[in-house]
This record gives structure tokens, C-alpha cells and sequence, in this order.
């Protein structure tokens, strides 16, 4: 391998590096998260669905663990 092979294999690795860096950012910009519930919504969800299926739902909707354990909150 010569000193050109190696030139263009690293300018095709930082090409390839910074596509897959801006693909990510671009996907931590808009993450898609659920939106935020009050307590009498969440409340009325779990008593018309039950709290199964407003978990499963919760999930199914991507909401993290961390909004699902304040979501119970409103529960108690």
C-alpha cells in the first residue's frame, strides 16, 4: 500500500465518520418523545383503560421509565 492508498482511505473514513456524526445529531434533535401528560389526563386514561394497558401504551408511545415513575405519581 502506498502513501496515496492510505490518503484516500483516511479522508474516506473521516467522510464516513462525519456523515454518521451528523445522522446522529440529527436524530437526537427531534427524539420524537412523547408529549407530557397532566395528572387528571393520566388519571383518567388508567380509570377508563386500566394500568396495564396505560402502560403498555406509555411504552408502545416511547415514554422512558423516568416519565413513566412520574406518571404514577399522579396515580397515588
Amino acid at each position: 500500500m502506498n502513501r496515496d492508498d492510505l490518503r484516500t482511505f483516511l479522508v474516506a473514513g473521516l467522510i464516513a465518520l462525519v456523515v454518521v456524526c451528523a445522522a446522529a445529531l440529527a436524530h437526537a434533535a427531534d427524539p420524537k418523545l412523547p408529549p407530557a401528560y397532566d395528572c387528571p389526563t393520566i388519571r383518567a386514561f388508567v380509570a377508563e383503560h386500566g394500568k396495564v394497558k396505560a402502560l403498555a401504551m406509555a411504552l408502545e408511545s416511547g415514554a422512558t421509565w423516568k416519565q413513566i415513575g412520574q406518571a404514577r405519581k399522579c396515580l397515588k
